[in-house]
């Protein structure tokens, strides 16, 4: 991580990478917020390829 720090986002313009620096709002959206967030990670160059949900249920 710190090697690659300089390259992580810093702020954005809409969630999840806007900051607020509102304790209050910061405390209820991390007991409240949603847990998905739609966010996707790759290396820089690399297609991003739509990702499988895993199966809820048992394949017999």
């Amino acid at each position: 991580m710190l090697r690659a720090v300089d390259q992580l986002p810093k702020q954005g313009p809409r969630a999840p990478w806007r900051l607020h620096q509102n304790y209050p709002r910061d405390v209820r959206l991390m007991r409240r917020g949603p847990l998905t967030d739609g966010v996707r990670f790759a290396r820089a160059g690399t297609p991003v390829t739509a990702a499988v949900a895993p199966s809820g249920g048992t394949d017999a």
